[in-house]
């Protein structure tokens, strides 16, 4: 469908206003937060907070929304809306420009995926934070979820601990593929999968989880070591060992660098 279609029904809303229901005015932004971020005459109209039942309208958005509607991805892009948000955000201090926007361009990546009972699931792939819910899904397979019955402990207690495990991962292996390799094979297979759902407890939280060794990861980072020793006329000895390991550090301490020193007699 045409955005024109697609954002009618905000246009109005934004434009006409809608009454403000019991939880939006409860958890409504804080003057003060909005007087920092510099949007007073949108979230409190003529300086007022809207309480329950007010009519809240949103005319700027409503204008945002109908240059959407008429001119698409350029209406945001490389349009008037653009010159609205760089003049904000310089004014907010960010050293964003017209150009920056202009020459943005999206990325078509290849999904990445999983199974689980049968049912393929789709996630888009790092950077993003997808593959963490694939990982969830293949540590969950592991275990009776559906006899534990929907919303139980059991179940509940399952699916926090692979989140745990999970994110571990990411939070470890996950980055920007265009400045580094990632294990993303490694991250979505069953035996991976298998190996983490033993490290669940059925009956205790885990207060600590680690990420997994996957050794593609560490040899993307050049898990390697060298060694140099020298001896002089005296016979003091000068041993160095060098190792990057997993990233930083060296097998010893986690500055990446270790001298060791030691004096002996000649030919020994």
């Amino acid at each position: 469908m045409p955005f024109s279609k697609l954002l009618a029904s905000a246009i109005f809303y934004a434009e006409k206003g809608f009454p403000l229901a019991e939880k939006n005015a409860r958890y409504w932004v804080e003057q003060e937060s909005v007087a920092a971020a510099g949007v007073c005459p949108t979230y409190t109209p003529g300086g007022v907070r809207p309480e329950m039942g007010d009519l809240f309208k949103n005319p700027a958005l409503s204008e945002s929304l109908r240059q959407v509607a008429a001119h698409g991805r350029d209406a945001f892009y490389n349009g008037k809306l653009t010159e609205v948000m760089v003049q904000f955000l310089r004014s907010q201090g960010g050293t964003h420009t017209v150009k920056d926007f202009a020459e943005f361009q999206p990325e078509w990546v290849e999904p990445i995926s999983t199974t689980y009972h049968g049912w393929t699931v789709y996630e888009l792939p790092p950077n993003g934070q997808g593959i963490a819910a694939l990982s969830m899904l293949n540590i969950m397979e592991h275990f009776p979820l559906a006899s534990y019955g929907q919303d139980s402990s059991a179940a509940l207690h399952v699916m926090i601990e692979a989140k745990k495990l999970a994110y571990a991962d990411m939070i470890h292996y996950v980055g920007d593929p265009r400045f580094g390799a990632m294990p993303v094979k490694q991250m979505l297979s069953k035996e991976l999968g298998a190996e983490r759902a033993k490290l669940i407890d059925t009956g205790h939280a885990a207060c600590q989880v680690v990420p997994s060794q996957i050794s593609e990861r560490l040899n993307s980072y050049g898990s390697e070591t060298i060694y140099l020793s020298t001896i002089d006329k005296d016979g003091n000895i000068v041993s160095l060992i060098q190792s990057n390991y997993a990233g930083y550090g060296d097998w010893l301490g986690s500055s990446g660098r270790r001298i060791f020193v030691s004096e002996s007699r000649r030919g020994i």
